[in-house]
């Protein structure tokens, strides 16, 4: 008797295997091409003075933290 579910007759571990490279190919295809297309457009870091001054002042205007 088959059931929802039950796929124990139908796909075999190869057929899983080969979804699971599908998968991971594609994932790692698409964040590539995101990571890419991000660089050229806006850029994936800040300006080297504003990580020297800081994000909070420089992104937000205010002092997250008081080291002195």
């Amino acid at each position: 008797t088959r059931y929802i579910g039950d796929w124990s007759s139908d796909v075999c571990s190869s057929d899983l295997a080969i979804g699971l490279g599908i998968t991971a190919v594609w994932t790692i295809a698409l964040t590539v091409l995101i990571v890419l297309i991000v660089k050229r457009s806006v850029g994936l870091r800040v300006a080297e003075e504003d990580e020297v001054d800081g994000l909070d002042i420089t992104a937000h205007g205010e002092r997250a933290y008081d080291l002195k």
